[in-house]
């Protein structure tokens, strides 16, 4: 995916929703409490959601290949002060089997994720559309357990991965074609500030005659992602899609120690560059 055309695109689209709302005079930013007027800005609430999404990890480098269906639930809780300055909360978890592929084999594995994000941001109002620029802190925690035997007999092991990320975005608002419902699209690229991954290799002891292996341990300083979200809004519920895409660079290098055969010797290992996609629908519900 080439990052530069998909900022391209992502602009084309905030400039032709404001274009749309522009020509719909009769639908203005209200922020009166008129019966059945939806305002278009941050509103002060709590969020429940549920998602369904396909997710899809690669290794380029090394043929390495996760896929499969999934399952998320998250939660959001906003104020927004007076100043149309506001503070959000978002906590989200998704879960589901993914399909792993590579030179050593195939096999179906549990993969997990969970996300904690805080954000603060800004509503800047217009006479018909509404746009709020957010920035914050983003936490991400990755399981993904490999543990056992592929078809071709390699051994797997467990993964862990962490990213600590800052989060810049902007969030377009404008009403349809009626005044109680508003499209909301979000626009959001995340600067990876750090990221940890620890390859349980000591799963591997007890096979291939192996009676002692260290951990990997192996720290990543670059990446970044993109997220693109479109839901439709009324006062009470939100359905739409959403794509997220992660890049990372290859990590540094981690030096191991391994018994194997009673031979004691030392092994390298990498992170290797890997891209995620996850593409979904996502529905919620207002309280």
């Amino acid at each position: 995916m080439n990052p530069k055309k998909l900022a391209a695109c992502l602009a084309i689209a905030c400039v032709t929703t404001s274009a749309f709302a522009d020509d719909m005079p009769f639908l203005s930013n209200r922020r009166i409490t008129e019966q059945g007027v939806m305002n278009l800005g941050t509103r002060t609430g709590s969020e429940i959601g549920v998602s369904a999404s396909f997710y899809k990890y690669q290794e380029p480098d090394f043929g390495v290949r996760e896929q499969g269906a999934r399952g998320a639930i998250d939660y959001s809780g906003t104020y927004h002060f007076k100043n149309n300055a506001f503070v959000r909360a978002e906590l989200k978890y998704s879960n589901g089997p993914v399909h792993y592929a590579s030179a050593s084999g195939t096999q179906t594995d549990p993969n997990f994720y969970y996300e904690a994000r805080a954000l603060i941001g800004y509503d800047m109002n217009r006479s018909n559309f509404d746009l709020s620029m957010f920035t914050g802190f983003g936490y991400r925690y990755l399981e993904d357990n490999l543990t056992g035997i592929s078809q071709t007999g390699s051994i797997g092991y467990n993964r862990q991965s962490q990213y600590f990320y800052v989060p810049v975005g902007i969030i377009h608002r404008m009403h349809l074609t009626s005044p109680s419902d508003r499209l909301t699209s979000t626009f959001e690229f995340d600067y990876l500030v750090y990221g940890h991954q620890k390859s349980s290799l000591s799963d591997l002891v007890g096979h291939d005659g192996i009676t002692q292996s260290d951990d990997a341990n192996n720290s990543q300083r670059s990446g970044y992602a993109l997220r693109v979200s479109s839901m439709y809004e009324t006062r009470h519920w939100s359905i739409g899609p959403y794509f997220t895409y992660w890049s990372v660079h290859q990590s540094d290098v981690a030096t191991l120690n391994v018994v194997q055969d009673g031979f004691h010797f030392t092994e390298q290992a990498v992170e290797p560059r890997n891209n995620t996609i996850e593409a979904g629908v996502r529905a919620a519900l207002r309280f």
